[in-house]
């Protein structure tokens, strides 16, 4: 079972694994691809940095009702920061002109 991913864009638009869908079909997808997974009953959410955080909770309500038990949040590195996980930092690339 590959991992799904749930995007949401500035103005609320679902991407199931950078598909588009349409928003009241959330709900039935993700019924469809968790309910017979006896493990592995991960969502991770990636939301745009600028949408209402009411709208990710929205969405984490509507997994929470369709068979999904655990939901993880996917951020982007902030330019210029290292991650305090170490692993994070293996695959960074060095900044422009300088040695990593």
């Amino acid at each position: 079972d590959q991992d799904q991913v749930l995007g949401i864009d500035a103005k609320g638009q679902y991407y199931l694994n950078k598909k588009a869908i349409p928003n009241a079909q959330l709900g039935a997808l993700l019924k469809q691809i968790f309910e017979n997974r006896t493990e592995d009953k991960l969502l991770y959410i990636k939301a745009h940095k600028d949408l209402q955080y009411g709208k990710v909770l929205d969405a984490m309500d509507i997994a929470a009702h369709n068979d999904v038990r655990v939901t993880g949040m996917i951020t982007d590195q902030r330019p210029g920061t290292v991650s305090s996980v170490q692993a994070d930092n293996l695959f960074q690339q060095p900044a422009a002109g300088g040695k990593k």
